[in-house]
């Protein structure tokens, strides 16, 4: 085997330039002779400007509808006696946003979310990590089992979310959706925007099958968040036809 190899980045300053595979990329089981394509210095700049990116969202949906105060962090715990809300375990508690902090911006128009006393409870950490972003009333389908969740434990868990958002337990559920649904269908317009960047002939038939499998109304997320490319893309005769066939084929 070689032990040297040029980096791909079309944009290295050492472009056509052999480098050692050992010690100027990184391991990667899907590339050739087990190493990423290019190497660790366009790496860094490739991906090292997203994780900046993906830092300063994170700090600024912190800023976003952040009122808890220690008082009330103090009063959480007391309300489930220190333990977990889900577990009941006592140790590796940390408080947890119900409805997902990458969701603040969504969900601050609807009222939801954001770091408030209505929106945190305490979890285990394993339980935090797991949930993540997901949306908590499809999380626990999965989770009920992978972690031994109690359904009575549930159910109190977010009786006592809706309790401090003044809903009843329908009407929170149904908020938190809307929400989830909102940013499905801001994700699914975005991710049909990149693709078409990269592809700019086709329907894309992958894309808005995903969508439909995820129940988005594609007619209605196109023409709330759409661009103008994109709207005049879904205007085809030919995109709505496509969309109609495979309707049909999920019937």
């Amino acid at each position: 085997m070689s032990t040297l190899k040029a980096c791909t980045d079309v944009n290295c300053r050492r472009k056509n330039q052999p480098l050692n595979i050992v010690t100027e990329f990184y391991a990667h089981k899907g590339g050739r002779y087990g190493r990423r394509a290019i190497c660790k210095e366009c790496y860094h700049k490739r991906y090292g400007k997203t994780e900046q990116i993906a830092k300063k969202k994170r700090e600024f949906r912190l800023s976003l509808n952040n009122t808890l105060t220690e008082e009330e962090e103090e009063l959480t715990m007391r309300d489930f006696e220190g333990k977990c809300a889900l577990s009941g375990k006592t140790e590796g508690i940390e408080l947890d946003h119900f409805v997902p902090l990458r969701w603040t911006e969504e969900a601050l128009e609807l009222g939801i979310g954001g770091t408030t006393f209505k929106n945190t409870i305490p979890l285990h950490t394993d339980l935090n990590k797991s949930k993540s972003s997901e949306n908590p009333f499809e999380w626990i389908s999965k989770a009920r089992d992978r972690h031994s969740i109690d359904d009575l434990l549930w159910s109190k868990a977010v009786d006592y979310i809706a309790s401090k958002n003044d809903m009843t337990v329908e009407e929170y559920k149904n908020k938190v959706n809307e929400c989830h649904n909102i940013i499905l269908a801001k994700e699914f317009v975005q991710a049909f925007l990149r693709r078409m960047k990269y592809k700019r002939i086709g329907i894309l038939s992958s894309v808005i099958k995903g969508a439909l499998e995820k129940g988005i109304n594609i007619e209605l997320a196109v023409e709330r968040y759409g661009s103008t490319l994109v709207k005049n893309h879904f205007s085809s005769e030919e995109v709505c036809e496509e969309i109609k066939r495979l309707k049909r084929r999920m019937h």
